[in-house]
């Protein structure tokens, strides 16, 4: 329902967490993951295109995101939330609303940057920290009990591995999530598969329906998420 079921599956931690909805996210043909292998290699076919009100108000989210304080904070965080909502219809009150105006598109901006800059680079044997490489191109979609939200996410490059490509992290890489103070990594609310997610809530409920996937581990998460 949620996920592709001819996906292939490979490493268990790559396939929680992993690319989405959307155009593709890499920023440069020439870049690579962290496994060295070049990005985009393993899609199959391309993915949807987003709705033009969507990326609209993505792209809105992305330009008020780069406005950072002396911190190196986005308002929204100076704000102490993750969340970007469309106000309510009848906070509008205008004769002319449109739909797009209060279409319900919530987005999550996750930059775990910005709160602990002294990611080192999850590379066995570097210890450089990670620098900021782009936000993604497209938000990932993730389904909820009764909503749909979006996720707005950043690459993040280590310098020193990047020669002669670039060598970039997804920012809810596993070992970038393992790395964060565990009540940061706990706000991030989705699980994450090869072309969409699930909220957290979600995969909890779910979960709970299978009593063998709380005791046999990662090949049973893997299973709920193909549910």
């Amino acid at each position: 329902m949620f996920l592709d079921d001819d996906d292939p599956l490979e490493d268990p931690e790559e396939n929680l967490i992993e690319d989405g909805l959307g155009h593709d996210d890499d920023e440069d043909d020439e870049d690579q993951d962290a496994d060295g292998s070049a990005q985009g290699q393993r899609r199959s076919r391309p993915y949807a295109t987003c709705p033009i009100r969507l990326m609209e108000f993505f792209e809105h989210c992305v330009s008020e995101s780069r406005q950072r304080d002396s911190h190196g904070l986005p308002s929204l965080y100076r704000n102490s939330t993750f969340w970007f909502s469309k106000p309510a219809a009848f906070a509008l009150k205008k004769a002319d609303v449109s739909p797009e105006q209060i279409y319900d598109c919530d987005m999550f901006l996750w930059d775990p940057l910005a709160f602990v800059p002294g990611i080192t680079c999850p590379n066995s044997g570097c210890t450089s920290r990670l620098w900021h490489h782009s936000h993604v191109r497209s938000p990932r979609r993730v389904v909820d009990f009764d909503r749909t939200f979006w996720i707005i996410g950043y690459r993040y490059r280590c310098p020193t591995c990047s020669s002669p490509n670039q060598v970039t992290f997804r920012r809810w890489d596993p070992r970038i999530l393992a790395a964060l103070p565990r009540t940061l990594s706990a706000e991030f609310p989705a699980r994450l598969r090869y072309r969409s997610g699930i909220s957290t809530r979600v995969f909890t409920f779910m979960r709970a329906c299978f009593p063998q996937a709380n005791t046999a581990g990662r090949e049973d998460e893997k299973s709920i998420l193909l549910v």
